[in-house]
């Protein structure tokens, strides 16, 4: 997935454009939708593989609980897409 693949650059400048709670919700919760019904079933035979799609979910769990506690949203998405390409943890 593109967004598994993004610089620290790239990452901000995507960020950027959910800038509003409205905007970033739906990413997030699409983004939560897609791993559990598309990645987690292919890689269900993969042990490594698994255990990153299931911390994949946990931190955009995570992310959507931050947006339900007033977090900036652009700020918990640049986060997330950090953690998601690895580049902090």
């Amino acid at each position: 997935a593109a967004w598994k693949q993004l610089s620290v650059s790239e990452a901000i400048i995507t960020a950027a454009e959910y800038k509003k709670r409205e905007v970033a919700l739906p990413l997030l919760e699409s983004l939560v939708a897609y791993l559990r019904t598309e990645a987690l079933p292919s890689v269900a035979a993969n042990a490594a593989q698994l255990r990153t799609v299931l911390v994949d979910i946990a931190l955009c769990l995570q992310a959507l609980e931050q947006l339900s506690h007033n977090t900036n949203p652009q700020l918990v998405v640049e986060s997330l897409l950090f953690r998601l390409n690895k580049h902090i943890s």
